[in-house]
């Protein structure tokens, strides 16, 4: 491994849930199923548990090894060279994507007049100054701003029950299964399956046979989090306006009395968009200083942040061109490098692991 440093198991676990929750926050493929919402929700937490299973193993059949080593261990040195150079561009089109989520909510309901390319620059230039910090301190910092963003979610929750109205949860699945299958295929991808990104940061945990454990129990913590925000918008808003606002979360956050509730949700999107952006970018150059089999990923960094950042403003003219892209590609597009491959690699290193065995 290029970079030797060590994080805890409980800066494993902030980072991934800060991960899974920072921006599903903004994006919630839930709520495409109106009040049924919550249903989603359970669904998906099932397969990210069974995705996050997938990528914990991966890591402890090959210990040491980050995705672009496991790649070419499976695939052969061509081929492998091949898929990781695949991976890694996936990356970088999902850093992309996450940034102009960002910069589409920011746009739209907080920084109004203020230029988004000002934003898009301040905002992954912080980022690249972390990821060249090294992983520990992202993980440090993250064990600072991640509870923030948990704490604030909580209190905006506790803070509405007097406007909750429990009615605007029937009927259930009033228009069938139907209402639920594109949603709960969509969550399958988005937000759990993107966490194939922590093959690159599973062999730094200090005790790398608790990987599964840790990744587990923060899917879990994560998800329970993403249900009780669409709890809150369920119960606050209702199936109309739900389906009329494009932002529901933060719309209905706004109901609270007395508060510039403003101020807490840019507080909430941008540290937990932060980890997210930083974990991604830190994938990437690791992944481009592995393939390459260079001694240091930090050149990289500023070159791969302004690809991200004219990628980021090239790919799509408005915020609801990338929703439609998101609901209708997004998940084809990504089901074989978040599925399909790691599923490949999980037998292979199965039977790598076997044949070992009994060769002993």
């Amino acid at each position: 491994m290029l970079d030797k440093v060590k994080i805890s198991s409980f800066q494993l676990a902030v980072v991934i849930i800060g991960f899974i929750f920072s921006e599903s926050i903004i994006s919630n493929p839930s709520l495409a199923a109106g009040i049924d919402g919550w249903i989603v929700i359970l669904i998906g937490l099932i397969s990210g548990i069974v995705l996050i299973s997938i990528f914990s193993f991966i890591s402890i059949l090959n210990p040491g090894k980050t995705l672009i080593n496991i790649l070419i261990d499976v695939f052969g040195k061509k081929m492998g060279n091949l898929i990781a150079a695949l991976y890694i561009w996936h990356f970088i089109h999902i850093l992309s994507l996450v940034l102009d989520h960002y910069l589409g909510f920011i746009s739209s309901t907080l920084y109004v007049q203020t230029p988004m390319i000002f934003v898009a620059i301040i905002l992954t230039l912080v980022c690249a100054y972390c990821v060249k910090s090294g992983l520990e301190v992202i993980a440090r910092v993250s064990e600072i701003w991640i509870p923030i963003t948990i704490f604030i979610a909580i209190l905006l929750f506790l803070a509405l029950i007097g406007r909750y109205d429990v009615n605007n949860f029937f009927p259930v699945l009033e228009d069938g299964f139907k209402s639920i299958l594109k949603p709960s295929l969509y969550m399958i991808i988005f937000p759990y399956g993107e966490m194939v990104v922590f093959l690159m940061v599973f062999p730094h945990l200090n005790k790398h046979k608790n990987v599964f454990k840790v990744a587990s129990i923060s899917t879990i913590f994560a998800s329970l989090l993403l249900l009780i925000v669409t709890l809150r918008v369920i119960m606050v808003l209702g199936p109309d306006m739900i389906e009329r606002i494009t932002y529901p979360n933060f719309i209905s956050a706004k109901f609270v009395p007395d508060i510039h509730i403003e101020v807490f949700i840019a507080i909430n999107v941008l540290l937990g968009g932060v980890t997210k952006v930083c974990i991604l970018l830190y994938s990437i150059v690791m992944g481009v200083s592995q393939l390459f089999k260079l001694d240091d990923y930090k050149p990289f960094v500023m070159p791969i942040s302004v690809i991200v950042i004219a990628l980021t403003f090239w790919l799509f003219e408005s915020f609801f061109e990338h929703q439609s892209w998101s609901e209708e590609i997004y998940p084809y597009y990504s089901l074989p490098f978040q599925v399909i491959i790691p599923i490949f690699v999980l037998i292979f290193s199965i039977r790598k692991n076997k044949m070992r065995s009994s060769k002993k």
